[in-house]
């Protein structure tokens, strides 16, 4: 009988950028997420033009992330709204948010907290065992020290966007498109 490795997720938050390395503590949390989309033009009223939408799907809930002085972005708890309709690069949501071109989007998909998240929504599966017999029931991995983390997924080589908060789920940064079932240290 032979046994399967799955694609392992793995890196360090103090690999990312000079800047990240503030984040780079054991304890906090990584939450993968599909993805999101950048915005294509600045306005409060839906729908929102956008660079392609992602992988949003009709009611998935997202939040804004604003762009900082380092280019990276920082999630806005304040931002949160619900796709209605997902049509080429419009974005229909609910309720309306002041949105500005360059913004990131994350993708909460189908987060129970609805306007208020818990980040519980995400639909990537991941595993806690090379062999994939163990799954992670908490939808986030916790990072240890100097912020390495890792798990394995079944799915292959997949983009996701990284939430990553404090020890008490506080958002902090997003790191859109990371490889995943690949060494990304």
């Amino acid at each position: 009988m032979s046994v399967t490795t799955l694609p392992q997720l793995h890196g360090s938050l103090a690999t990312v950028s000079y800047w990240q390395t503030f984040f780079a503590k054991s304890g906090n949390r990584v939450y993968p997420y599909s993805l999101g989309c950048m915005v294509r033009t600045t306005g409060a009223a839906t729908p929102v033009l956008t660079h392609g939408v992602g992988q949003f799907a009709n009611n998935d809930y997202f939040m804004a992330c604003s762009v900082n002085a380092y280019g990276q972005f920082i999630p806005d708890t304040s931002r949160v709204a619900q796709a209605t309709t997902v049509d080429a690069d419009d974005l229909v949501y609910s309720p309306n948010l002041s949105l500005v071109a360059g913004e990131y989007l994350l993708n909460l998909e189908v987060d129970t907290g609805g306007l208020v998240p818990v980040y519980d929504g995400s639909v990537v599966s991941l595993k806690t065992d090379p062999i994939g017999t163990a799954v992670n029931a908490n939808k986030y991995l916790t990072t240890a020290l100097n912020g390495l983390f890792r798990a394995w997924t079944q799915t292959g080589l997949v983009l996701v966007d990284l939430l990553v908060t404090d020890s008490s789920g506080v958002p902090l940064i997003v790191l859109p498109q990371w490889p995943l079932g690949a060494e990304i240290a």
